[in-house]
């Protein structure tokens, strides 16, 4: 893992808003979920920071995302 992106740990689709998925990401560094590009995953709904290296995002993909995609910081 790169110290300056975030991995897709999991994903799983979800009913509300409809079309989106939960999106579980980790990084190696201290690091707000907020500080990664997770408009490359699609539209955000929602996200939140769970510890300092862990962080989920609610996201309309427009693509296919796949455990072990980066994210690179803004």
């Amino acid at each position: 893992m790169k110290t300056n992106s975030a991995i897709v740990m999991s994903f799983f689709k979800n009913e509300v808003p409809a079309g989106s998925s939960r999106i579980n990401l980790k990084w190696p560094d201290k690091h707000e979920v907020t500080d990664f590009k997770l408009d490359r995953l699609g539209e955000l709904v929602s996200c939140e920071t769970e510890t300092d290296q862990t962080g989920w995002a609610i996201v309309k993909t427009r693509g296919n995302i796949n455990v072990g995609d980066e994210i690179p910081l803004l």
